[in-house]
């Protein structure tokens, strides 16, 4: 196993520029998608593998297992993005599971590797079959990107913004200059 320590100790230096964070990745082959959305009955994950499988069963070609979860994981990010209609947020956080790695150039290009030019071409129609949603609808009709530093120090009132640009700059620099488990002052 892996042991990691001082993961949140802000005072011990770790590194080069004295943090201590780690993020973790875990990989899980596209073949084993659906049987881990599977796990969670009656989850949005799991009716839709019940849909991509239905899908499937009626094709000729019976997609292949790597072909599945692309489709199901493009259906469950557009119907989960369509579930922040109604709040203001950044789409990642309307996300079940949350932090589920759909980047989908990487995955097309890996299935179409797998099942071919011809097959990926029904990804699509696919996708938008087994999502349910109206395609002709803005899916992010309240989409919020993250703040930048002036947004945040005008939200937080240490710097607003009416003030000048030196009360920011003036901020960033004390950010800079503490160590990060002291507060930092907003006067």
């Amino acid at each position: 196993g892996v042991v990691y320590s001082g993961g949140r100790a802000f005072s011990r230096e770790c590194g080069p520029m004295g943090r201590c964070h780690m993020q973790w990745t875990v990989g899980l082959e596209l073949p084993k998608v659906l049987s881990l959305l599977e796990l969670a009955p009656g989850s949005p994950g799991a009716g839709l593998v019940a849909k991509v499988r239905g899908l499937c069963d009626r094709r000729s070609d019976a997609c292949k297992p790597e072909y599945q979860a692309a489709v199901c994981l493009a259906g469950m990010v557009l119907q989960q993005a369509q579930s922040c209609a109604t709040t203001c947020t950044t789409p990642k956080r309307c996300m079940r599971p949350w932090l589920v790695r759909t980047h989908f150039g990487d995955i097309a290009n890996h299935v179409r590797t797998v099942v071919g030019d011809e097959a990926i071409r029904h990804l699509p129609a696919d996708v938008l079959s087994i999502w349910g949603g109206d395609p002709e609808k803005p899916i992010l009709p309240l989409f919020m990107d993250y703040l930048t530093f002036p947004q945040m120090a005008d939200l937080s009132g240490v710097a607003t913004a009416t003030s000048d640009d030196t009360a920011a700059v003036d901020v960033a620099a004390d950010m800079a200059a503490s160590p990060r488990d002291e507060g930092i002052s907003s006067s």
